[in-house]
Order: structure tokens, then sequence, then C-alpha cells
């Protein structure tokens, strides 16, 4: 079955990868995570490549085919998908999904700027899948595109937990340059321009402008930041929402504002 599986997925990535064909595509995908005879890491896999789509294009329709009617026509996307990583986590505890349960958790039970000892303990435990999960996504190629995707979802944990007051002695400076570094490698350009761009945000909410300033200015990021999904949600309020820090400064800062208009040309 293990074989099988393997050609059922590639024949999914065939079939999401077109824009004709995408909605077949993850119509594969959901009977491959719903297959139980398959693999566990196959099944989730499959669920892992719809629920990362979601994430950077918004497009509900890539999951329609994981839910009842009812449940897609009550939900919206950003409820559907999390299932879908709840779904997953439990399938198989991919560091991605464990990245995003553990932020909806600290949503959920954050009082103010503090979560207490024992959803601290919580949060660890999805952490410590994050870096345990590491090794396994290196062992094969298909998932090593994983790699820079899951750590800036650990990036985005570990800023969350500083502004819960609870920061670990992992440096997120170190772990934004380690995604876009990885995304180079892997050929993930979305994902190398989302590292930049929220590393930017990181680095304005710490008042590091010139730091700002270095990043946008060394990243050349409008040389490939026109195309796909980066571009669509910067014309969107997508900037506002996620990137509030970086977007406060370049609105406050002539100097800012220059480079990060460029990327809207």
């Amino acid at each position: 079955m293990a074989q099988r599986s393997v050609v059922d997925l590639i024949f999914a990535s065939l079939l999401f990868k077109d824009k004709e064909t995408k909605l077949a595509g993850a119509k594969r995908y959901a009977a491959i995570a719903g297959t139980e005879s398959y693999p566990r890491t196959s099944r989730a896999y499959a669920m892992l490549v719809v629920a990362d789509n979601f994430d950077g294009t918004r497009n509900k329709l890539v999951l329609e085919p994981f839910f009842s009617q009812s449940e897609y026509t009550k939900k919206n996307g950003t409820e559907l998908v999390l299932e879908l990583y709840g779904r997953l986590y439990d399938t198989y505890p991919f560091g991605l999904a464990a990245g995003r349960l553990a932020l909806a958790h600290i949503a959920r039970v954050r009082d103010k700027n503090t979560i207490s000892d024992n959803d601290y303990v919580t949060v660890t435990r999805y952490l410590d899948d994050i870096n345990g999960g590491s090794p396994f996504l290196e062992m094969t190629e298909p998932f090593r595109g994983y790699i820079p995707v899951t750590l800036l979802a650990k990036a985005r944990l570990l800023r969350v937990l500083e502004n819960v007051g609870r920061p670990t002695t992992e440096s997120i400076d170190d772990i934004y340059r380690a995604v876009v570094a990885r995304a180079r490698l892997e050929g993930v350009p979305a994902t190398e321009q989302f590292g930049i761009l929220l590393y930017a945000d990181y680095l304005a909410e710490k008042q590091q402008k010139e730091e700002v300033i270095r990043l946008l200015t060394e990243s050349e990021l409008s040389s490939s930041i026109l195309e796909g999904t980066v571009a669509n949600l910067l014309a969107t309020n997508w900037p506002l929402n996620v990137l509030p820090h970086l977007y406060a400064l370049q609105k406050n800062d002539q100097e800012v504002r220059v480079l990060y208009e460029k990327l809207l040309k």
C-alpha cells in the first residue's frame, strides 16, 4: 500500500498544480487522506499539501472535498483549515500542523498578555513536535519543501510566546534567516518572500528600522514578488492584519515607504 499511496500522491500533485484541474487534485488528495489502508504519513501529507495551499491562496474551494456540504457551507475557510490541521495532526504530527494548532490554542486561552502554566505546557508539546519532526522532513524529498514553511510557523509561534511572556532561548532572528535560506535552497519562492516580509515585520516590532531597510534593500523582493500569491495578498488587507508593525512603519517613515511601495509596483 505504501508504493500505491506514493503513486496516488504524485498523480494528485500533477492535478493540483494546474489551475484547470486544481479541484480534481484536491479531491484526489481528500481520497488519499481518507484511505485508512495507506500509511499515516501519506494520508497526513495529502492534507498538508491542501492546508498549506489554502494558507497561501485563501482559496476555500480546495478545502471542499475534505468536508460535508453542510460543514463547508456553514464555516469559513479559516475555521475549515484549522479543522483540517487538527485531522492532519491526529494522523501524523507534522510540525506545520503543530504550529497552527499551538497558535490556535494560545488564541483561545490567553488572558490579555499571559497564558497559564498548564497551557504553556500544552504549547511546548506542540513545539516539541515541530522540532522533533524536522529530521523526518529531511529524509524524504517531497517533504523537504515543507521545511521552510514549518520554520515560518515556528517563528510565528515563538513571537506569540514572547508576547505572552513566555520567551524561549531560541533566536527568532536565526529562524527567519533559516526560512529564507532554506526556501531559496528548496526552490519555494513564495515562502522565501513571506519569510522576508515577516522577518521585516519582526524587526519593525523590535524598532530596528535600519535592519528593516537593510533587509528590504538586500533581499530584492520586487524581482519575484510581482507574481503569484504574495503579490495578490499584498494588494488586500493582508499586510495590515499580518504585517502590522511593518505596515505602520512604512506609513510613518518615508525611507521605508519607498522600499515597501516597490513591492506593489
